[in-house]
């Protein structure tokens, strides 16, 4: 391998970093609840739109992931950071669910050219420099990257947006915008790694070749419902938090600290991924991370119900969220080892395309007892969990020994 070559797919690994960092810079989202009720949606509405980015993902996933098999992960990743730039645009003039409707279809669009691409991008990266056995520790720092700016801009949304106000909305948005112009500049740097098959091979047998994969493969599908069910009952709860917490009067600055920390939280979880319990199979720690989560989940529904105090509400929902979450980089390792290089983005992708079926019937579902109570909502998702902990649980070996170098 030129060393110019080298050089130049070690410096992928630091801008993929950077762009996913300025991608998911999101500072909106702290208060993304908060400003759709401000923009005139119901708490129902905002879930409807969910519902809308879901069936999207659904629609798009598996031509998207084709593409990136086909044109390679480097088109696919700027055109997905564009489709983002048009939702974040839209956003600023949206003042009706038809626009938001519109909006969210670009972001969903977004997310299905990304899913699986950018974690092929960096796995294949690592395969071609010869570090394939470290590519666990690679996609835990690049995951990081999505939650490095995390870690100060829930602090800054709820500073900027104190009162809630119309033009602080604005100015967050400002700023979303900003950074993903940025990341659009940055991932015209990157080079494209090589997937080790001709592109002829692709063309014909890509997506016949990943359906094979997890449908003969019953662990892989078990895990997909593992990962996506639990993510589901996680996200329901989380997009409806932040009006949840401020109704039942915790302040909005509170709130954005406790995004913060657990944003610091899951940060520093996927810089030392390769650390957590190395010992045990991907699969124990991944059943290790769903009993913390769904123990969170029962006692904040037990403080819900029995004894309600707010900021104990709150510690235990931070807390689920970081049990959840830090599962992320786990699955793709998993799913990466149990796939080809060549197909590995369509792979991943399918994965997210079972995601979207799942999400339609269980938002729609919130959607509807979110109109009784905001309560019902950590009930469903408990159930959810539950679900997956008895059904869904993966098997895998006490112990593994670390490869040696």
């Amino acid at each position: 391998m030129a060393t110019t070559r080298k050089q130049k797919l070690q410096r992928n690994l630091k801008l993929s970093f950077w762009i996913q960092a300025l991608n998911e810079l999101k500072v909106i989202s702290v208060i993304s609840t908060l400003f759709l009720v401000h923009r005139g949606l119901s708490l129902s509405q905002v879930l409807f739109t969910a519902i809308i980015f879901s069936a999207t993902c659904l629609l798009t996933e598996i031509p998207s992931s084709y593409l990136a098999d086909k044109w390679g992960r480097k088109k696919i990743i700027i055109l997905s950071l564009v489709c983002s730039l048009g939702h974040w645009i839209i956003f600023l003039f949206a003042s009706n669910i038809f626009l938001f409707i519109i909006a969210f279809i670009f972001c969903g669009f977004s997310f299905s050219l990304m899913s699986g691409t950018d974690e092929a991008f960096v796995y294949d990266t690592t395969r071609e420099l010869g570090e394939e056995r470290n590519s666990l520790k690679a996609l835990g720092r690049y995951f990081s990257g999505r939650r490095i700016f995390k870690i100060i801009t829930p602090i800054l949304a709820v500073l900027i947006a104190k009162d809630l106000a119309e033009n602080q909305f604005i100015f967050i948005l400002m700023i979303d915008i900003a950074g993903t112009f940025l990341a659009i500049i940055l991932s015209l740097l990157i080079v494209e790694p090589d997937r080790f098959l001709s592109v002829e091979k692709i063309e014909a047998g890509v997506m016949k070749d990943a359906f094979k994969i997890i449908r003969s493969n019953p662990s892989i599908t078990k895990a997909i419902f593992n990962r996506t069910l639990i993510f589901i009952a996680s996200f329901i709860i989380w997009r409806i938090s932040s009006e949840f917490f401020v109704n039942i009067g915790v302040s909005v600055i509170l709130v954005g600290v406790s995004v913060s920390f657990y944003q610091l939280a899951i940060f520093l979880s996927f810089r030392h991924i390769d650390k957590f319990l190395p010992r045990i199979a991907i699969e124990r720690r991944i059943n290790w991370l769903n009993y913390l989560f769904i123990i969170s989940l029962a006692s904040t529904i037990a403080c819900l119900f029995l004894f309600p105090n707010k900021y104990l509400i709150l510690i235990l929902y931070t807390l689920g969220v970081i049990f959840e979450t830090t599962r992320g980089a786990l699955f793709s390792e998993y799913y990466n080892k149990q796939s080809c290089s060549y197909n590995r983005a369509t792979t991943l992708s399918l994965a997210n395309f079972m995601k979207s079926i799942l999400d339609i019937p269980l938002l729609l579902l919130g959607a509807y007892l979110v109109t009784f109570s905001v309560n019902y909502i950590f009930v469903l998702s408990f159930v959810v969990s539950l679900i997956v902990i008895i059904f869904f649980g993966l098997s895998g070996k006490k112990t593994t020994r670390p490869t040696s170098s």
